[in-house]
C-alpha cells in the first residue's frame, strides 16, 4: 500500500514551520487516527516522494554515525503555496 497521500493528509493537518513532525510522530499518527502501523522507512519514502513531486513539504537531515542520516523537523510549508 503507499501511505503517501495518508502522510500528506497528516502533515497538511497536524504541521506547519512552528510546529514540525517527527517520524515518530508521523508513524503514531497513522496508528491512532488512520489504523495502519508503518515503520520509518515508509515514513521516510513518502517524505523523498513528496520532495521530488514538488510538493510543500520540507524537512531536515541530521548525521547519525557513519554515512547514516534521518529525517527530523518534518511539515508541511504553507509558505511555499501562496
Amino acid at each position: 500500500m503507499n501511505y503517501g497521500l495518508i502522510i500528506y493528509a497528516i502533515l497538511i493537518g497536524h504541521s506547519d514551520k512552528e510546529h514540525p513532525l517527527k517520524q515518530c510522530d508521523i508513524r503514531q499518527l497513522l496508528k491512532e487516527e488512520y489504523g495502519y502501523k508503518v515503520d520509518r522507512e515508509t515514513v521516510r519514502r513518502a517524505i523523498e516522494d513528496m520532495q521530488v513531486y514538488n510538493l510543500p513539504v520540507k524537512c531536515n537531515l541530521k548525521k547519525r554515525a557513519g554515512n547514516d542520516f534521518y529525517m527530523t523537523d518534518i511539515y508541511y510549508d504553507k509558505e511555499l503555496i501562496k
